[in-house]
This record gives structure tokens, C-alpha cells and sequence, in this order.
């Protein structure tokens, strides 16, 4: 997990301040689930900023926080390739 700063975190944090555990796949192939609380909280605690160093991220469990309106969502189907490309 890298660290991103992003136009919430001002208020949110970081986006790794709004995970709460990592599934971690570490350089002996060992897939371990680290949160703030568990045998691996040193991993947790360490990994944002080492940008795959300590190991791969494979998955991350992440708090929500409010949009307030600043997300919008809409679904558009395409059938052929040209018409999202002439979108």
C-alpha cells in the first residue's frame, strides 16, 4: 500500500487512515491478514509507504466515509467496441 493523497484527505486522512486490515501475501508465499489488532499489527502498522517492500497487497478492508454528494453514478451500456470509443 502506497500513500496517496487524494482531494478528502484533508478531512479523511490518507487513504491508508481509512484501512482497517491488509491481506498480505509475504515473500515466502504466506497469505496473513494483518489489522491494527492481530499478531501482525507491526506489518499493518508498517506498510503504508513501502510500495510492495514488505509484501503484496492482495486485498484491503477499508471504512467508508460519507461522499455528500461528491459521487455520482450512472450505468451505460455499449454493445460493440466503436460505440464506447465514439462515447
Amino acid at each position: 500500500a502506497g500513500v496517496a493523497g487524494e482531494s478528502s484527505s484533508f478531512k479523511h486522512g490518507f487513504f491508508h487512515d481509512a484501512c482497517t486490515g491488509y491481506e498480505v501475501v509475504t515473500g515466502d508465499g504466506s497469505i496473513i491478514t494483518a489489522t491494527p489488532d492481530n499478531q501482525y499489527a507491526d506489518l499493518f502498522f508498517g506498510m503504508p509507504g513501502t510500495y510492495g517492500s514488505l509484501g503484496l497487497v492482495t486485498a484491503a478492508t477499508i471504512r467508508l466515509v460519507p461522499t455528500e454528494g461528491f459521487v455520482g453514478m450512472s450505468y451505460t451500456h455499449f454493445d460493440r467496441v466503436q460505440d464506447v470509443v465514439s462515447y
